[in-house]
């Protein structure tokens, strides 16, 4: 089953164009965090658990328009530090150590 075919599975309410932007979007993140020169293919095959879940918390973030709770008397509203595609903790123990590149 391709990266493609998953996200469709798990979200078939969000419109596959957005799903292929999200893709991309989620493989730029993973290739800054690791200072990888990679192509976005070759991202998709080494590290679809990890795209998988940045395309899992944009939805999410989206879905709730970045608000992590609500209080009602009083209104209370606190939003989420996550735009959706920052590497967290969960997504970081799916992908390798960060590359280091030396100078010269």
């Amino acid at each position: 089953m391709t990266l493609d075919e998953k996200l469709q599975a798990l979200h078939p309410e969000v419109n596959s164009n957005k799903l292929i932007i999200y893709k991309g979007m989620a493989a730029d993140a993973i290739r800054n965090h690791l200072n990888i020169n990679d192509a976005n293919d070759v991202i998709e095959q080494k590290y679809e658990s990890a795209m998988l879940q940045l395309i899992e918390n944009k939805i999410q973030y989206d879905s709730t328009n970045g608000v992590k709770s609500y209080t009602m008397s009083k209104t209370s509203v606190t939003y989420k530090d996550n735009k959706g595609f920052k590497i967290t903790e969960d997504i970081e123990d799916l992908l390798p150590a960060t590359f280091v590149k030396m100078l010269g």
